[in-house]
């Protein structure tokens, strides 16, 4: 096979034999870079491309087909009936037109009473069907038969759920079963198909029996009865109420076009609601919305409701305009569903035809008072795209990397959801509520993420992770957007536990460093390095005198006064780096519990009989820690919080009563000991 032929790459493609190995083997033996390896890639997949796009016309080219090709078959199917029950239509007919020439008042009572009967069968569906009520709304119509179906795929012709049938005097109604549901609402509402649009088609199958099929332009679908008793009864019925209801229609206009009729006044106003339905344009409304959801024509079908809509505004209530709004509304709820699929993610975490597509579907919902609905599948959608895109980061490297990605995975999908929610819903300013409230769920969601992965370790990771998605949560103020607060609100616990857990860390590495050291000067004399380290640490806590605690590079301090010290400064500048009004408390106190915990464990120390020589030294380490390291800690703090911390002063004045009056009663003991040596 020659690298280039005269047909083109596509003839080369679309050849019946060919091969796919000797393709490729003979392209990796042509190119000589990978650049052109990939300039072959784009050239395949643009080829590709293009053959999806012809594949997609000629699919709805064929649809179109089907369309027409339906239309004929329910033309035809209307011919057979009508010959095959063309007495019955005779019968009907006759019957209908001496009915209502009767005006005695026996007849009229005997009226009143069906009419009675009527609205009693059809408002027990509203104890029994939840979400039918603008089924039984439609003045007139009344039901004739129920009965128990179950539904069979029309494309694996597998037997699926149980649903109950409702025949009405113009239309059928499907209902599901509610599971484990008590009382006498025992069904949902699912669909309501009018008969005048609808054909039942017997289904001749061994494995299939007492099945019949409904064809519904552009659907179809297939029941399946408890018998052939039953099978039998729905399609006489069926045959029967669609006859009597044309018949009615046929009896109407023979009754309005009268002019000899005596009852013309009082039939005045339906023969003026009964003149929509000579309006040309208003009678093909429901199968031209068909074709063009069919289609995917929505802006023709938008506009066509909107027209249509407009038209009926002008006309007063009555039976025939309701029926009309009826149909109408069955058509509007059908474009809905498929305009809702429009917005669908798909599996891979991208709305279906991107963005443009997405906020077209939107204005089209909107268009059709579907506000609502519009609003929430679009949250919805955006929540998967983003889950996905979080679901995808994996985790690489350090815990502060990993955090780092996540948030600008998420900080740039609600970027990108609010950009879009602003143009789509830029007219409807209700809507605006609804995605507040959808941001701070997403928020508490990759909040939860943050405290799984982030806040199992130390505090100065924690902190410098905290530091990171504020950064990138404060980039949304440029849209109008805080979530910061929420975000803080939401890890205040886990926060707070980071901060708790760190306080308790330091707490017992002193504790445990103070049993096992003997209260003694630190030598630096070998880490000249660490001395001065230390000694610009103090500086830079306001602790300027330190090196007059410093005699040839021995601190005359212990081993477990420097580590407190140096890890309370870590602690304050983890705690400052995540500040925010609601975490001063806990802050103070947990800074205030770690002092008071170094104090006891000098006041233990103080009275250890093993450290007795050493006394003297604790008490000048305690007298460190709280004469000259807190007043200088807390100075810091008030100077980056610029305020008043009132607590450290109560701290200091309880911590020096207290070790004065360890420090005196410690003296009292060396005395005496010193005396008894004596």
């Amino acid at each position: 096979m020659s690298f280039e032929r005269v047909g083109g790459l596509q003839s080369d493609l679309s050849f019946e034999e060919f091969d796919v190995d000797g393709y490729i083997r003979e392209l990796s033996s042509r190119c000589d870079s990978s650049g052109e390896l990939e300039k072959q890639r784009h050239r395949i997949q643009k080829v590709a491309e293009e053959t999806a796009m012809k594949l997609k016309q000629n699919v709805y080219k064929n649809y179109s087909l089907f369309i027409e090709t339906s239309k004929e078959i329910s033309h035809l199917e209307t011919e057979m009936y009508e010959l095959s029950h063309q007495l019955h239509e005779q019968e009907s007919l006759a019957h209908s037109i001496q009915k209502m020439s009767i005006s005695s008042d026996g007849s009229q009572r005997q009226s009143d009473s069906s009419s009675k009967d009527e609205k009693r069968s059809i408002a027990s569906l509203l104890e029994t069907v939840e979400g039918c009520s603008s089924v039984t709304e439609v003045p007139g119509r009344y039901l004739i038969h129920s009965s128990h179906l179950v539904e069979i795929d029309p494309e694996s012709l597998e037997p699926g759920n149980y649903v109950r049938a409702f025949l009405l005097n113009d239309s059928l109604m499907i209902a599901t079963f509610i599971k484990k549901r008590r009382g006498p609402v025992k069904y949902k509402f699912e669909a309501l198909y009018e008969l005048d649009n609808m054909a039942i088609v017997d289904v001749k199958e061994d494995k299939l029996r007492h099945t019949f099929r409904i064809l519904m332009f552009p659907d179809s679908h297939m029941y399946q009865a408890e018998n052939q008793v039953s099978k039998k009864e729905w399609f006489t019925l069926l045959e029967a109420t669609k006859q009597k209801r044309k018949a009615t229609r046929d009896a109407l206009k023979v009754e309005t076009n009268d002019p000899k009729v005596e009852t013309k006044l009082l039939w005045q106003k339906e023969i003026q609601q009964n003149e929509l339905l000579t309006v040309e344009w208003l009678k093909d409304v429901p199968e031209s919305l068909d074709v063009f959801i069919a289609q995917r024509d929505f802006e023709q079908a938008v506009t066509l409701i909107e027209k249509t809509k407009a038209y009926l505004k002008d006309f007063s209530d009555s039976h025939v305009l309701r029926d009309v709004r009826a149909r109408l509304g069955h058509r509007i709820a059908n474009l809905s569903n498929v305009l809702m699929k429009e917005l669908e993610a798909s599996p891979r975490g991208s709305l279906r035809g991107g963005p443009r597509a997405a906020r077209r579907a939107v204005n089209y919902l909107l268009r059709l008072g579907r506000a609502s609905q519009a609003c929430s599948l679009f949250l919805q959608n955006h929540r998967q795209v983003i889950h996905y895109d979080l679901s995808q980061i994996k985790a690489e490297g350090s815990t502060h990397l990993h955090v780092q990605n996540l948030s600008k995975a998420f900080y740039s999908g609600l970027r990108n959801a609010a950009l879009e929610f602003q143009r789509a819903f830029s007219d409807n300013n209700g809507s605006y509520s609804a995605f507040i409230v959808w941001c701070i769920e997403e928020l508490k969601h990759f909040g939860d993420m943050l405290v799984d992965i982030a806040f199992k370790n130390p505090l100065s990771i924690v902190t410098e992770c905290m530091v990171t998605v504020c950064a990138e949560s404060r980039k949304l103020e440029e849209i109008g957007l805080d979530l910061t607060h929420s975000l803080f609100n939401h890890l205040h616990p886990s926060l707070c536990q980071a901060m708790g857990d760190s306080k308790q860390q330091i707490v017992e590495t002193c504790a445990i460093k103070a049993d096992a050291e003997g209260w003694e000067a630190v030598d630096y004399r070998k880490e000249p390095a660490k001395l001065s380290e230390l000694i610009l640490e103090m500086d830079n806590i306001g602790v300027s005198d330190f090196s007059n605690l410093v005699i040839q590079n021995i601190v005359d301090l212990s081993s477990t006064t420097i580590t407190f010290c140096r890890q309370m400064v870590q602690l304050m500048n983890d705690a400052l780096k995540i500040y925010v009004q609601e975490l001063y408390g806990d802050i103070i106190t947990n800074i205030c519990d770690a002092f008071t915990s170094i104090c006891d464990v000098y006041l233990r120390a103080i009275h250890d009989d093993n450290y007795m020589v050493c006394r003297k030294f604790i008490i000048k380490n305690a007298q460190f820690t709280v004469d000259t390291f807190l007043p200088s800690f807390g100075l810091q703090m008030e100077s980056h919080l610029g305020r008043p911390i009132p607590e450290f002063t109560d701290l200091v004045e309880h911590l020096r009563r207290s070790l004065g009056e360890s420090c005196d009663s410690a003296d009292g003991l060396v005395d005496e000991e010193e005396e008894d040596t004596i």
